[in-house]
């Protein structure tokens, strides 16, 4: 008799590994790819890894993170109201986005 394995991941991991693969992805993810991405190529990719991370985030998959969703995530578990720029109580994929999408500008100015 066959038996399945009935693996339960942790959210919590799931939503970690995907943020690490954000983060790890430019480091590997060029092999055999062009070595000198265009700027809307990098565009393109940063914004890929950021509807991931939203994907994982949105447990209930509504297309918005609540305050209880948002609490995985260290940047929206401090920031929710000031990336809840509409103040309509959650955080919508285009707020999301737009946060993420600030957040790595200010990272490269500091560089």
């Amino acid at each position: 008799m066959k038996r399945s394995m009935n693996w339960k991941i942790p959210f919590a991991t799931v939503v970690s590994a995907l943020s690490l693969s954000v983060v790890a992805a430019p480091l590997g993810s060029d092999i055999g790819q062009n070595p000198d991405p265009s700027p809307q190529e990098k565009l393109e990719r940063a914004k890929d890894a950021n509807n991931a991370v939203f994907s994982a985030l949105d447990r209930n998959r509504d297309d918005q993170l609540d305050k209880d969703e948002a609490q995985i995530e260290r940047t929206l578990r401090h920031d929710f109201d000031d990336v809840d720029t509409n103040a309509d109580g959650v955080v919508s994929r285009e707020e999301f986005i737009a946060q993420r999408k600030s957040g790595s500008e200010d990272f490269e100015e500091a560089e």
